[in-house]
């Protein structure tokens, strides 16, 4: 009969392997946690974006032939409209009537309006 000797190296390698995997399960969680952290700060930020970007403002030209309507944002800025058109004023019977159609085509959501 032969009898084999317990070889420790290979009892030893597997323990530092297992070591091994705990310890990279340790530090994916770690990073699990921090990124999950970083994701909420990301929503957070894009929230406040975003009732940012809902700070919209309709501005009007309006005359006898014709009206000017733009929707500006605070972010873009007073030099760049996010949305304009030029009507002919004789064309709709009220300005209530015009914005209303200018801001259907338009699909953006204002908050303050000046004319």
């Amino acid at each position: 009969m032969i009898r084999l000797s317990p070889d420790r190296s290979n009892k030893t390698s597997r323990l530092d392997f297992r070591v091994g995997l705990l310890r990279g399960f340790a530090a994916r969680a770690q990073q699990s946690d921090e990124l999950r952290r970083q994701l909420q700060q990301l929503k957070h930020q894009d929230e406040q974006v975003a009732k940012r970007s809902w700070a919209m403002l309709l501005a009007g030209d309006i005359g006898g032939t014709k009206t000017d309507l733009a929707i500006f944002s605070v972010e873009a800025g007073p030099h760049s409209p996010l949305t304009q058109s030029e009507v002919h004023s004789a064309d709709y019977p009220s300005l209530q009537a015009l914005v209303t159609e200018f801001l259907k085509q338009a699909k953006t959501p204002v908050e303050r309006a000046c004319f």
